[in-house]
C-alpha cells in the first residue's frame, strides 16, 4: 500500500474528528453567552451619598458610603428592602448593602455594550408616603328605638343614609409586602327612617383615628387587601330632626350623651402612577361600628392621593 493510499484513507477520520471539536467548542461558547446574559452584570452609579451596611438588616453596621458619581457592581438579586454591592474598603473588595429606597434616583446600567440606562425605582407600597383621600359612606343600621325625657319611645325602622367625608394618612413599608398605615378623618354620618309615617333624620358628626396594615400579593404588584380598626369619636351630640314635620326632637331625646364607636375595616385596593412621585389610590372599604346598637355597616368607596418620599 502505498503512502498516499494511506493518508486519503485517513482523511475522513480526521475530518470527522475536527467536526467534533468545532461542535464542543460551539457549544462551549454558547453555554458561556447564555450563563452570561441570564447574569447580566450591571453597575450602580450613584447620584447622591449612599450608606453602605454591613448585613442587609435594619440597624446593622454601617461599612462604607457611596459617594456622587461612584460606580460600583450591583446584584440584580434582591434582599428584602437592600441590593447588594461590592465596595473598595482599606484597599481589598468587600460585599455590602444599600437600602433600595437609597438608590431610587440613581441609574443602573448593564455593562453590555449598546445597553440603555434604566432608572432605580421602587413600587408605591415600598416608600414612606402622605395623603389625602375621599370616601362616599352609605350606611345602614336595623330599627331602633329612641328613648325621650316624656317616656315615650319612638321605634325608627331600618336605617340607611350616604355621606361623604375626608381623610388624611401616612404610609409606612414593614418590609417589601407589608405597609402600615395611620390616618385621620372628619366623618360624617347621616341614617333616615320611618316612624309612624314620620320620616326620621339622625345625623351625626365624628372625629376619627385609624390603623390600617395591607398586604400586597406580590412585592412589586399593586393590588392590597387589608383591615384595621379605627376610633370615632362624635364632634357633638347626634341631631335627631322629624323631617315630615320639620321639627328637631334632638333636645328631647333622653340619652344625649357624645357617642364614640370602634370601627372595624376591611380594605382592597389598587395602585396608579400618575407622575414620578404622585399615585392615584381607589379602594374599597367595608366597615362595622362594633359597639353600636344596633350593629351599623357602612360600605364607603373611595380615592385618594398620595406623594411619596
Amino acid at each position: 500500500m502505498s503512502p498516499g493510499l494511506h493518508s486519503r484513507r485517513q482523511l475522513p477520520h480526521t475530518r470527522e474528528a475536527v467536526k467534533q471539536k468545532n461542535c464542543l467548542r460551539i457549544l462551549f461558547f454558547a453555554t458561556l453567552l447564555f450563563a452570561m446574559s441570564a447574569n447580566a452584570a450591571i453597575d450602580l452609579v450613584v447620584k447622591k451619598k449612599i450608606p453602605v451596611y454591613k448585613e442587609p438588616e435594619q440597624g446593622t453596621e454601617q461599612i462604607s458610603e457611596l459617594q456622587p458619581g461612584d460606580r460600583v457592581p450591583l446584584s440584580p438579586r434582591g434582599y428584602g428592602f437592600f441590593r447588594k454591592v461590592l465596595v473598595r474598603i482599606g484597599g481589598e473588595t468587600q460585599s455590602g448593602y444599600v437600602l433600595k429606597k437609597d438608590i431610587v434616583g440613581s441609574r443602573v446600567l448593564a455593562r453590555e455594550k449598546g445597553l440603555a440606562e434604566a432608572p432605580v425605582t421602587l413600587p408605591y407600597h415600598q416608600r414612606l408616603s402622605a395623603g389625602l383621600h375621599i370616601s362616599y359612606s352609605m350606611a345602614v343600621q336595623p330599627s331602633r328605638e329612641y328613648g325621650f325625657a316624656d317616656g315615650s319611645i319612638v321605634k325608627v325602622s331600618d336605617l340607611s343614609g350616604n355621606a361623604a367625608y375626608f381623610s388624611a394618612f401616612v404610609n409606612y413599608p414593614l418590609d417589601p409586602q407589608w405597609v402600615l398605615q395611620g390616618g385621620l378623618s372628619n366623618r360624617s354620618l347621616i341614617l333616615e327612617g320611618t316612624a309612624s309615617n314620620q320620616k326620621i333624620e339622625v345625623t351625626q358628626g365624628f372625629l376619627s383615628f385609624s390603623g390600617k396594615i395591607k398586604y400586597y400579593f406580590d412585592a412589586r404588584g399593586d393590588f392590597s387587601v387589608g383591615g384595621g380598626l379605627e376610633y370615632a369619636r362624635g364632634s357633638g351630640t347626634p341631631k335627631v330632626v322629624n323631617k315630615t314635620a320639620g321639627t328637631s326632637l334632638s333636645d328631647s331625646l333622653r340619652d344625649s350623651d357624645v357617642p364614640s364607636f370602634f370601627i372595624l375595616n376591611l380594605v382592597i385596593g389598587y395602585d396608579f402612577e400618575l407622575f414620578e412621585r404622585v399615585f392615584l389610590l381607589p379602594q374599597m372599604q367595608v366597615g362595622a361600628f362594633l359597639n353600636s346598637s344596633p350593629m351599623i355597616i357602612s360600605y364607603e368607596p373611595g380615592i385618594a392621593a398620595a406623594y411619596t418620599f
